[in-house]
């Protein structure tokens, strides 16, 4: 038999009682503690506590960042952005040198804190040959791992030189806050 958490809205609605579906109303409230779990509780609202408890951690584990944010809650938004060379440029990832005219990805991430609402953004964008558009990371976890590779091995075997990379950064990946629009 299930427990009062397994069941779902309906399962617990056919017990026909009247404190277990005022229970099942009060966790759904205490789950909304912020908006990725709102999110996700108004899509899947009617599953069990359970299972929205465990779609709501799975979630927000892969959104904590360790290294940057130590611990908060981070959704990164990519904004890669695909730009023609008006100049000379040098390549962040191969050192390599793209030409007036030709094609490449600029990368300029922007991070919100899920719990507090500060936005940051990268100090330096990084600007890349088109070719390694896909080897950007789109995720706070992507981002930390590509870092820590950056920071542990000289190259890998796509042609990311990292300790180019490192270089043209200053060592380290800055992030700037900033500010919030002021209402008139």
């Amino acid at each position: 038999m299930k427990t009062i958490e397994e069941m779902s809205q309906e399962e617990i609605k056919r017990l026909n009682d009247k404190k277990l579906i005022e229970w099942y109303e009060q966790e759904i409230a205490n789950l909304k503690r912020n908006k990725l779990a709102k999110d996700i509780i108004e899509k899947e609202y009617g599953s069990s506590i359970l299972q929205l408890m465990d779609q709501i951690e799975e979630e927000e584990r892969q959104l904590i960042s360790e290294l940057f944010f130590s611990g908060e809650m981070m959704e990164m938004y990519p904004n890669i952005k695909e730009q023609r060379a008006k100049k000379p440029i040098t390549c962040d990832f191969s050192g390599g040198i793209i030409k007036p005219g030709s094609f490449y990805a600029s990368f300029r991430p922007l991070l919100k804190n899920i719990n507090n609402g500060r936005t940051y953004v990268l100090k330096r964008t990084i600007k890349v040959e088109s070719g390694y558009e896909s080897d950007l990371p789109t995720t706070i976890q992507e981002l930390e791992n590509f870092f820590l590779r950056a920071e542990n091995e000289p190259e890998d075997g796509r042609g990311i030189d990292y300790s180019h990379f490192m270089t043209t950064m200053g060592g380290c990946l800055s992030f700037q806050e900033l500010k919030g629009r002021k209402k008139r």
